[in-house]
């Protein structure tokens, strides 16, 4: 998991080390099965972040869009493939992440300044295939479902540049593509609370994301997820309660309501 937060452009000098990095893990491991590799997490608009009480505010912008993260992506994945080609390896599964912090997940279906992001977020776009021309390639979608909703619920809804983060994946899609329909999807990151993690646990809004994530959507895709987070410290959505640090034995009273909510879906037949 390489991460791209501040600044938000997986181009910046900053992460010139990206490449090296990604050909020694690969050469390293090529033998081996079970690796994912998560190359630039969460690309965003942010160049600087410069107010302590609020870290997740940009004070600088640029617009990070998705033709940036695919010349990215073209650097990196042929340095994983070539090692794994060496070793006579199957290429693993590469996930790569999306313009706005991993939620425009649409990008490279579409044309715009920002592929969705900004001004033309509520414009009609034209379609495009920019998907990566590599095998075993997966698209990342994040979302806390506190904020992250269908809108029913507006009390929680946070209106994301007036976009409606579940039309992308429910059945029956309309004015835009169903995603689970064009593109593998795994959501590498996912709260049960507000975007912030530290107030307002939803299982209920949890739920409808759930349900589409289990195949109930117009491409029966099965999405595969991460849940945040399995520690003690982050807010409400941890999973862990802050004083029972001891998992020897494994005791489920240890988990918060979102640790039970996550031990639950995942253990659900």
């Amino acid at each position: 998991d390489w991460h791209v937060l501040t600044p938000g452009n997986p181009l910046d000098p900053k992460y010139a080390g990206a490449e090296e990095f990604f050909r020694f893990i690969a050469n390293k491991y090529a033998d081996k099965d079970h690796l994912l590799y998560e190359i630039c997490n969460e690309p965003n608009n942010c160049l600087e972040k410069g107010i302590k009480e609020q870290p997740w505010v940009c004070t600088r912008d640029t617009n990070v869009t998705w033709d940036m993260i695919a010349e990215y992506a073209n650097n990196v994945i042929p340095a994983i493939h070539n090692e794994y080609d060496a070793a006579g390896a199957s290429h693993p599964i590469v996930i790569v992440g999306t313009p706005q912090w991993d939620q425009l997940v649409d990008a490279c279906l579409k044309v715009g300044m920002c592929q969705g992001n900004g001004k033309d977020l509520c414009d009609e776009l034209p379609a495009r295939d920019a998907r990566l021309k590599f095998d075993n390639v997966m698209y990342t979608f994040h979302f806390y479902a506190a904020s992250h909703n269908d809108g029913r619920h507006e009390e929680t809804a946070v209106k994301f540049w007036d976009v409606n983060f579940m039309q992308f994946f429910k059945n029956g899609c309309d004015s835009v593509p169903c995603i689970l329909k064009n593109l593998p999807i795994f959501v590498t990151e996912w709260g049960t609370t507000d975007a912030s993690g530290w107030t307002n646990f939803r299982p209920d809004l949890a739920d409808m994301w759930m349900k589409i994530f289990d195949g109930d959507n117009d491409g029966q895709q099965v999405v595969s997820w991460c849940n945040w987070s399995f520690s003690s410290e982050g807010g409400v959505c941890a999973a862990l309660k802050w004083d029972d640090g001891n998992m020897q034995p494994f005791d489920k009273n240890i988990l918060t309501e979102s640790g039970q909510y996550i031990f639950n879906q995942l253990h659900k037949k």
